[in-house]
């Protein structure tokens, strides 16, 4: 069998110049040839390049397979080099936006030259997703098509991105009940039960005290990143941020009645100077940084459950609400800062969110908000005023027809 065909860039004068290994059927090294791509775009010129390659393995022709590298790119094409840098720049979600192209997207676009994309094809591809799927994933299966299609337009590929003329199908499924918290009473009992487990402990208060860390977060926090002489402040790596790295990092203090959690949890490790601060306690990895989608949701209901917290909206969904889960936390914690009266942007920053819709999803409707406050009511009568009143009412009132 004969080797896998290869390639490299050059660039020269005319632009970026493709150099094809096209090998001998007995294995051995055989004839290199350069194809001139016409352009001076190495970001393109790597599309084309992959373009070639690929065609040249399917057993295309070598002028087949050039002209098709050189007319308009693939969609599949465009978004599995943008899917590369996405990877290489550290993005977090870009695991999920691999998954919702492969499942949801490039069956139905990924033939599709760049240019041939319109609307209407989007809003077939998030008509079918809306047949199965939940309103909040085809809104990031659309999300992730406009990134890919708004790159090829900043890179001037495409005229528009035919994803700013569609919208969310309004027939989905969307899931509106809100997620269940739990109460400061039943935090303040788990965290005192002793028989649950100390990392849990620790790892719910950062998520409801420390600015609502998301699990990933918790996950990939190191000791380096902690004050381990007065553990009065800390630093965290945010998984969602808009500005580069200087966006994801923020430096929150810690309030004093969490600072005994942190200090216990790192004296029971053996008081290290780095490393993770929650490592993974089993398995090949054991003492290392466990995997960024590692959850607790089961470990919570569960511990909750065995000490006695029973209450049925935490551990099963009803018509209202939908059970607490590990990211709970980070809801009560939004919710805490509006019932406190802090105001919108301070909220904001402090539980990382860019987006005020967001951030409003994430404040649950708690008892201390159906409670009026006694400043918005205007001064009205007494009982006994309006006692009076009632008494000196006319016992009959005349009609009063309307022209």
């Amino acid at each position: 069998m004969s080797r896998q065909r290869t390639g490299c860039l050059e660039l020269r004068r005319a632009g970026w110049c493709a150099r094809v290994t096209l090998p001998a059927d007995d294995g051995s090294a055989g004839d290199r040839i350069r194809v001139d791509l016409g352009t001076y775009d190495r970001s393109r010129a790597e599309r084309m390049l992959a373009t070639l390659l690929q065609e040249a393995e399917y057993g295309t022709g070598l002028h087949a397979a050039k002209g098709k590298a050189l007319r308009a790119e693939t969609f599949a094409v465009y978004a599995g080099t943008w899917l590369a840098r996405r990877f290489t720049a550290g993005v977090v979600m870009a695991k999920d936006e691999k998954n919702n192209l492969e499942r949801h997207v490039l069956p139905h676009l990924g033939k599709l030259p760049l240019t041939v994309v319109r609307p209407v094809h989007v809003r077939a591809v998030l008509a079918k997703a809306a047949e199965t799927l939940s309103r909040e994933t085809v809104r990031k299966i659309r999300g992730v098509v406009s990134r890919v299609l708004g790159a090829a337009f900043r890179e001037e590929l495409i005229a528009e991105n035919p994803v700013t003329r569609v919208e969310v199908p309004t027939d989905t499924r969307a899931d509106v009940r809100e997620r269940t918290i739990l109460t400061d009473d039943e935090v303040r009992r788990f965290l005192a039960a002793p028989s649950v487990d100390l990392e849990l402990k620790v790892l719910s208060v950062c998520a409801r005290v420390l600015g609502g860390m998301r699990t990933s977060e918790l996950n990939r926090w190191a000791w380096t990143m902690v004050d381990r002489e007065h553990f009065a402040d800390v630093t965290i790596r945010r998984a969602k941020a808009k500005r580069g790295i200087a966006g994801r990092v923020q430096r929150l203090s810690v309030p004093e009645p969490m600072r005994p959690f942190l200090r216990v949890w790192w004296q029971h490790q053996g008081m290290p100077e780095d490393g993770p601060v929650f490592p993974a306690r089993r398995g090949l990895n054991k003492g290392g940084f466990k995997r960024a989608r590692v959850g607790y949701a089961g470990r919570l209901r569960r511990a909750l459950l065995r000490m006695g917290i029973t209450r049925r909206e935490i551990h099963a969904d009803t018509e209202l609400t939908r059970r607490a889960d590990f990211h709970s936390f980070r809801r009560a914690f939004s919710t805490s800062l509006a019932e406190a009266g802090v105001n919108v942007q301070t909220a904001m920053v402090l539980a990382n969110h860019s987006d005020a819709r967001v951030h409003a999803l994430y404040v649950v409707r708690s008892d201390a908000m159906r409670v009026v406050p006694a400043a918005c009511v205007p001064v009205l009568p007494d009982a006994a005023q309006l006692a009076q009143a009632v008494a000196e009412w006319p016992a009959k009132l005349p009609i009063v027809r309307e022209r």
